[in-house]
């Protein structure tokens, strides 16, 4: 059963930063979600959701109101060439959801 982990209070990156989430993904198929946005008044949120199940890891990007990306997207997952990467230039969808990638890496 999958617990309710809040989401928290949104936090601000600089370019080219990385972020790392504070909860651990649990091998129990229950995802999580971060969403992302470059500019204050959030109208064009991204986001990357994840899960875990059976030792491997499900991921993808999608547009939360399904609004195209202006921006390149990138999501890498481990270390570099552990699992294969997601990249999309901007205003193209190639990369999103419903393409999901499994990762069967250990990370």
């Amino acid at each position: 059963m999958c617990g309710g982990i809040d989401s928290g209070d949104p936090i601000q990156l600089n370019q080219g930063n990385e972020y790392y989430s504070p909860y651990d993904a649990q091998d129990n198929s229950c995802g999580f979600t971060i969403k992302i946005e470059n500019n204050p008044n959030m109208s064009y949120v991204y986001q990357i959701e994840y899960s875990v199940t059976d030792g491997g890891v499900w991921y993808d990007l999608s547009a939360v109101d399904g609004t195209l990306a202006t921006n390149r997207r990138y999501l890498q997952v481990g270390p570099d060439g552990a699992c294969p990467y997601l990249w999309c230039d901007a205003s193209v969808s190639s990369c999103e959801w419903p393409i999901m990638i499994y990762c069967a890496a250990q990370i």
